[in-house]
């Protein structure tokens, strides 16, 4: 009897040494600024800063892993006197980081996660960033809760508590604009804004990120540092189908500020390509229009110096040669127009 005891006893001791084993582990916090450098403890009003940190497979043993849907990271942001957040989340409501599904969710005010898929024992940290932007002076804590479930052990002994973060009474330059939009213009991104008021505004750089984290600069524009605002415009022809779109106001002895970010998708899923060639092109040649990228019907109009039209042609996604021996010399203009009834123009100079 007291044999069986025992091997019940030790039993019992070897599963809970498994389950400590498959325990999730967290790894500690870091703090950046928006560019992901130099670990900060204070930010300003209106800057934004990244919180980084890390989850882990505790275990030593190859056979616990943990399986997929079976950890819960919640991670949520202070209330400090009267209600005040001192910073806010202000990343994408929907992102993929470090073995896990993450949400924001707006009611609650926390960023939830779950792991997508199976995370092997003796993983290495797996980071974690999200980013917050200061909302109003003071500092609070952030906590980050991990539970597990379906038979794995909950390690409270790894979740964190007191990830402080101070946010200075001072507010940094902000764009304040009356609007920021970005459509669609076929293949291209149309990006158009206006500014209430630019005081100190140097220039405008333009960024673009695939995933709502990593944003790189695509373009500049130059302020125009009216006191009661302007109109400006950009176009970007990006590699990926959709994608985060930002501002970023570089000013005079200030940090940068930024605009929200906008989410926007491109309408086309082929990209177009129209050239024309020789030109000039002499009576005796012909005018080549290579088209290719486009799907359905492309047709050419072709117009003279006072805006008549005097040929019309139909083209096909491929090499088209258009004979220009009849046609005075002179500057021509040809509108090739593909079936969704984009127009692309090219002036034609014909010489003998």
């Amino acid at each position: 009897m007291r044999i069986i005891i025992l091997i019940l006893f030790l039993g019992l001791l070897t599963n809970t040494a498994i389950a400590q084993r498959c325990d999730i582990a967290q790894a500690g916090v870091a703090i950046y600024n928006s560019s992901n450098t130099n670990a900060i403890t204070t930010i300003r009003i209106g800057e934004t800063a990244n919180f980084r940190f890390s989850i882990r497979n505790a275990s030593t043993s190859n056979s616990c892993a943990i399986p997929a849907n079976t950890v819960t990271a919640v991670l949520d942001f202070p209330t400090i006197t009267g209600g005040v957040k001192p910073y806010v989340y202000a990343g994408p409501p929907n992102f993929v980081s470090g073995y896990f599904s993450w949400t924001y969710n707006f009611a609650a005010d926390v960023l939830t996660g779950s792991n997508n898929r199976e995370i092997p024992a003796g993983t290495n940290d797996q980071d974690i960033t999200m980013r917050v932007r200061g909302n109003s002076a003071g500092a609070g804590n952030s906590n980050l809760n991990i539970t597990q479930g379906k038979g794995i052990a909950d390690n409270v002994a790894n979740n964190f508590s007191g990830t402080r973060l101070m946010v200075a009474s001072i507010g940094i330059p902000v764009i304040k604009l009356k609007s920021f939009t970005v459509t669609a213009a076929r293949c291209d991104m149309l990006l158009k804004w206006a500014t209430s008021t630019e005081t100190g505004s140097s220039i405008f750089e333009i960024e673009y990120s695939a995933d709502g984290f990593s944003f790189n600069k695509i373009g500049t524009v130059p302020g125009k540092n009216i006191f009661t605002g302007a109109d400006y415009e950009f176009t970007y022809t990006p590699s990926n189908e959709k994608g985060y779109y930002r501002l970023k106001q570089v000013t005079t002895n200030e940090p940068a500020a930024y605009s929200d970010d906008v989410f926007a998708a491109v309408a086309c899923a082929t990209k177009g390509k129209i050239t024309v060639y020789p030109n000039p092109v002499t009576y005796n040649q012909k005018l080549v229009v290579n088209i290719s990228g486009f799907a359905g019907k492309m047709t050419g109009e072709l117009f003279d110096g006072l805006g008549r039209k005097i040929q019309s042609y139909n083209l096909t996604n491929t090499i088209n040669e258009i004979a220009v021996d009849k046609l005075a010399a002179g500057s021509y203009l040809l509108h090739v127009r593909e079936e969704a009834g984009n127009i692309q123009t090219f002036k034609i100079i014909v010489t003998h």
